[in-house]
This record gives C-alpha cells, structure tokens and sequence, in this order.
C-alpha cells in the first residue's frame, strides 16, 4: 500500500511551505512564484502531483500523439449501443429531435426514442469515453474508481476487459481511458464512474485487478486505495455552478489554502481545513465528501 496521505493532516505534512523563497515543494519537486502566478498555474501543478502522479500531463499533446490509441481501442471493445430518449425543439420553422441539449438529423423511433453508440472517442481531449448507462445518464450519487496504469498496452487490455465484462452483465457505467500514449504512465489513466451499479463495478475491477496488479510507489494522494493500483473517490460538491473533476475540486481547495498562508502567515493546516470544510470535503479522508 502506498503511504496515507488522504486526510488533512497527511496533506498538510506532505506539502512544504517556503515563504522567504516563495515556493512550493511536494517530493522534492518544486513550484516557485506562488504570489506571482495565478492560481489556476498552481492548480493544475497540484493536479498532477497529488493526483495524476505525471508533470508531464502539464504539456499540451503532439498532433501526433494526440488520440493516437483510438483504433487500438476500438477494436477491444464490443458496442452494443444504448437508447436514449429525445424531446423536440423548433429551430428556423424545423421541428428537431434533441438529446441533451443537442438537436440531431437522425431517425428515431415511434417512442421518440433512439439507439446511439456507447463509444465517445472525441468527447473528452486525450480520452476514450464509453457510455453504458440508463438513458445515457448516471441516475444516483456517481462514485469513481481511478486505475494506475504504467503503459498502452496494460490499460487498454485491462479497461477493455472489465468493459466488455460489464457489459455482458447489463451493468449500467461509464468510463474512459487514456487515448494518448504521451499521456502514460498516471494514477488515472483508467476511470470508470458508477451509481446504482457501484458494488458491481468494484467487484469487477477488484476481480481484474487481482488477476493482473501493478506496483505502484505513490497512487492519488486525494483518493482511497482499494487494492493495489486501484483507487476510489466520490463525485465532488460542485460549489458556484463550477464543474469540476474530483482532482480539480480538491486542488482548487487545496490552492486556495496555500495562497492564504503565502498572504496571511496563518498555520496552514487551520487554512487547509477551512478550504477543505468550506468546498464540503471531508477532513478525514478527502475522496469522500463532508455530511452535511
């Protein structure tokens, strides 16, 4: 198991305050210019230390690069489709079908219903996405499971394997894996993400990993680790209508506390944990959100 670090006082140890030197250090890696920069900077530097595990997440793709794995995917994963509803908009004096929100040409059933493909190779940058849910929707509270995993051909076997698994269960998910292969090695370069069906698709995933674990020396600092390379977090709290990831939200929380104590001097675990409590994290283990 890698080391506890979920919880406020483990966070607070684990990140090194230099005011007279005006940096941040987290594992001997540095951030310097905390006053200077902006807070989205020191946020997505967060991101990547305390929860994808790679800086080199920080630089953009090469055209080359870029959904380079898409095909090697695709062929992995058998697609049976999924149907959702549509309702109706006028538009210019045309009557379109929409679904979530957007207005398509296609024909649909007399149920104003129609069966579109699980696979979203294009919706999310550097990520593969399928979707196997009811309606295409997540009906309940969402729980993430986030895989490590070190190469293209270890995540891609392993995501299409627990896919497929589920889907010939009828289990209702979603997940993505990383489409990029500059992207690897990160500690979520696998999610999948799970309501009504979430004690099914940790079993699944469980049984996967078992079979086939990695080793791993520091996962997400943010979440919690079931087994091995296998991590689990809630959907955050979205606060102000933000949409956020989970290691966004976090981190946002997190960069907010460090600015304070760079303007106030105030004891930073006391600034931590009214960041944390005030984006209704909780204290005691930060993959999982405050009670209210």
């Amino acid at each position: 198991m890698s080391e506890k670090v979920n919880t406020l006082e483990g966070l607070a140890l684990k990140i090194e305050l230099e005011t007279d030197l005006n940096r941040v250090k987290i594992d001997n890696e540095t951030y310097d210019d905390v006053l200077e920069n902006q807070k989205s900077k020191l946020k997505q530097w967060l991101y990547s230390m305390l929860h994808t595990g790679n800086l080199n997440n920080q630089v953009k793709q090469t055209t080359k690069t870029f959904n380079d794995l898409n095909q090697q995917i695709v062929s992995r994963i058998k697609d049976p489709g999924i149907r959702v509803e549509t309702s109706t908009q006028n538009f210019n004096g045309h009557t379109y079908h929409v679904i979530q929100g957007l207005r398509i040409n296609e024909e649909v059933n007399e149920d104003n219903s129609l069966v579109i493909p699980c696979s979203r190779p294009n919706l999310t940058p550097g990520f593969f996405i399928f979707v196997h849910t009811n309606n295409g929707l997540h009906m309940n509270k969402i729980t993430r499971h986030y895989i490590y995993a070190d190469t293209p051909q270890y995540a891609i076997e392993l995501w299409s394997q627990c896919v497929n698994e589920l889907v010939e269960k009828n289990v209702s998910f979603s997940a993505k894996v990383l489409s990029s292969s500059d992207s690897y090695p990160r500690n979520d370069a696998l999610v999948f993400y799970s309501s009504e069906d979430k004690e099914k698709v940790e079993q699944v995933l469980i049984e996967h990993i078992e079979r086939s674990p990695l080793k791993i020396k520091k996962g997400s600092q943010l979440a919690s680790q079931l087994r091995h390379n296998l991590y689990t977090a809630e959907e955050p709290i979205q606060i102000n209508g933000i949409q956020q990831s989970f290691g966004e939200h976090r981190c946002s929380a997190i960069a907010d506390a460090i600015q304070d104590y760079f303007n106030t001097g105030v004891a930073f675990q006391l600034l931590l944990k009214q960041r944390l409590i005030a984006n209704q994290i909780d204290i005691k283990d930060l993959s999982k959100n405050a009670v209210q």
